[in-house]
């Protein structure tokens, strides 16, 4: 677990993380939900160790998904950013919104990236401050739990589904009692994990606390919810904005994206980047068809 994953998730929405480079408009840039930040970072490192000629030309702002639905809908061609990037709903609904009307389409057709899911934890670095409960065989009754809001955020919204399919009927109202809510899942994570005045036990991303090959994060419990609840799915897609660009910037722009749906030669260092964070990728192959980055 990186400090920079922890600052990520305490920051919450209103934060904004930049990773500094060159001038906005010499390069590409790209606007990433909190919750798949760390993740976008390693995906731009990766392409441009691929691709030594955008060396230093790809740059990663992170924050809530609504800060750039506003401004891709605010300022359209003369956004700060050419990609937008999240788990939230906002990227396909900026396309489906003004998909019939092409003089004000906002960005180009939406396309999947990774998918996420949510899990049950308790504990982390911190257990021994903070305690930790076994949550290994299934979701405690009696314990008080965090969750992100399932009105504000994706991973809430699935919090929600679980809690309904998982909880018998009787036990619901007992259980509301036990509710506690944030914004957004970051900070779920960070709640559970690191802060005193937070529950011990609450829903998360796995992406938060899972990396292949070091597995689950040390000294903390966690349960998985059985495969067949298929809708514990968090979908991140992405979407290009439509806006003036150079030839060269346009290229960019277009191999960084095939990069990231795994349709160019380098889909394990892509994978590599995915799965340290327990994402699994969505499909990959090679393809000769660039997406349009007007």
């Amino acid at each position: 677990m990186s400090l920079k994953k922890v600052l990520i998730g305490m920051l919450g929405v209103p934060s904004m993380l930049l990773v500094t480079g060159p001038d906005a408009h010499a390069d590409i840039w790209i606007g990433v939900d909190n919750s798949f930040g760390n993740a976008m970072v390693d995906l731009s490192t990766y392409f441009q160790l691929n691709y030594p000629n955008y060396l230093d030309k790809v740059h990663v702002k992170i924050a809530g998904s609504p800060t750039f639905r506003d401004e891709i809908l605010n300022s359209g061609a003369n956004a700060s950013i050419d990609l937008f990037v999240s788990p939230s709903s906002d990227p396909s609904d900026l396309y489906n919104k003004y998909q019939f009307d092409q003089t004000s389409l906002p960005v180009s057709p939406p396309f999947p990236i990774a998918t996420d899911s949510v899990v049950l934890f308790s504990g982390g670095f911190l257990a021994s401050v903070k305690g930790a409960i076994d949550v290994g065989t299934g979701f405690p009754m009696d314990q008080d739990f965090l969750m992100a809001d399932p009105v504000k955020d994706p991973y809430g919204a699935v919090s929600a589904q679980l809690l309904s399919k998982v909880v018998p009927l009787k036990s619901r109202a007992t259980m509301l009692s036990h509710v506690k809510t944030v914004d957004e899942i970051g900070q779920a994570y960070a709640g559970v994990a690191f802060l005193p005045d937070f529950p011990t036990v609450g829903f998360v991303a796995k992406s938060a606390v899972c990396s292949a090959g070091f597995g689950w994060e040390p000294g903390s419990y966690h349960y998985e919810f059985p495969a067949d609840l298929r809708f514990n799915q968090i979908k991140i897609t992405g979407v290009a904005v439509n806006k003036n660009r150079s030839k060269e910037d346009t290229a960019q722009l277009n191999a960084f994206i095939q990069f990231i749906k795994g349709k160019d030669s380098h889909t394990k260092d892509r994978e590599l980047a995915l799965k340290g964070y327990c994402y699994m990728p969505s499909g990959s192959g090679t393809s000769g068809t660039a997406d349009a980055a007007l």
